[in-house]
């Protein structure tokens, strides 16, 4: 039995898989694209330290200085799942990532890397182009016009990733995609999967305070420790929602209210893409406002289910 925990950033995921685990014997394996990060605890809000404890996986285990990727990640969750010592424990998968639980039951694609010769013909590419007054999505456009036609203009790393793949191969991103995966936990696996659904004004408020609570309580040491090291511009950790307003505040290019603003703003809108995804993909997933996971009714009907 597999036990499945997403919602909206700041809707509890943490405190309610904690209760879960405790209740069911679990474990706890993050599904959070950015709680990976060890660099970044408070940014990134992962479980503190009276939450946290032997129970939680996955968690603050990689360098934001270093390249991670779902496929990571996976082989990981892969490699937690086979270890011998866990195999009566019950998993408990919690995070705010739609694309890490997609992968987990449908599989991930494999894509080739990409060469360093093949990177360097890209920017050739562009520097040829821009001479032209002409954008690296110009260049996708003649190589795979119906991948192109996907892609915003503007979203530069995943069009100079499909455009090398194309480079690379002579095969088309979709190609790739469309090939045969492996799930790690199969369509068949028993599994319940919950989707937190709180009151929308109210986890907007939750937002804001816990923003608030972040900037008070040591997340621009945090980030500054981080600047201090170089991390590169293209790092997988800039992806952090408030990292690169705190980035600039570091650097005095912004003020502390106006990052205050723009950093609360941006989380209530990724709140709002992480319903949007939950509309589309965990249709099936059971959803459940703060009043029912916040009652113990809801950890005895899981521990019921457990037990059957």
């Amino acid at each position: 039995m597999y036990i499945c925990i997403a919602g909206p950033t700041a809707s509890g995921k943490s405190e309610f898989a904690l209760r879960v685990a405790k209740e069911v014997d679990g474990i706890i394996i993050n599904t959070d694209s950015m709680q990976v990060y060890k660099e970044l605890p408070i940014l990134t809000a992962q479980p503190f330290a009276d939450m946290y404890d032997n129970r939680h996986f996955l968690y603050g285990h990689v360098s934001v200085y270093t390249h991670y990727s779902v496929a990571q990640w996976l082989n990981e969750v892969a490699n937690l799942l086979s270890n011998k010592a866990l195999r009566y424990k019950k998993k408990i998968f919690v995070g705010g990532s739609g694309l890490y639980f997609l992968s987990l039951f449908n599989g991930l694609s494999y894509i080739p890397e990409v060469s360093k010769q093949t990177e360097k013909k890209i920017d050739d590419l562009v520097e040829e182009y821009q001479l032209k007054q002409l954008s690296i999505h110009d260049i996708l456009l003649k190589y795979d016009e119906p991948v192109a036609a996907q892609l915003h203009k503007n979203d530069t790393k995943r069009i100079r990733r499909a455009l090398g793949v194309f480079l690379q191969t002579g095969y088309s991103l979709r190609f790739w995609q469309n090939q045969k995966k492996t799930a790690i936990i199969p369509p068949n696996e028993a599994k319940l999967c919950f989707f937190l659904n709180p009151d929308r004004a109210l986890l907007y408020q939750k937002i804001n305070d816990r923003v608030d609570h972040m900037l008070q309580n040591g997340v621009i040491e945090e980030v500054k420790h981080v600047m201090e090291q170089k991390i590169a511009y293209n790092a997988t950790a800039r992806q952090v929602l408030g990292f690169n307003y705190l980035y600039a505040y570091c650097n005095k290019q912004k003020e502390l209210d106006e990052i205050r603003y723009l950093i609360q703003r941006d989380v209530r809108r990724y709140a709002k893409r992480q319903w949007s995804w939950a509309k589309r993909y965990m249709q099936e997933w059971q959803n459940l406002t703060e009043e029912v996971y916040r009652e113990t009714q809801i950890i005895d009907h899981i521990t019921k289910n457990c037990e059957d």
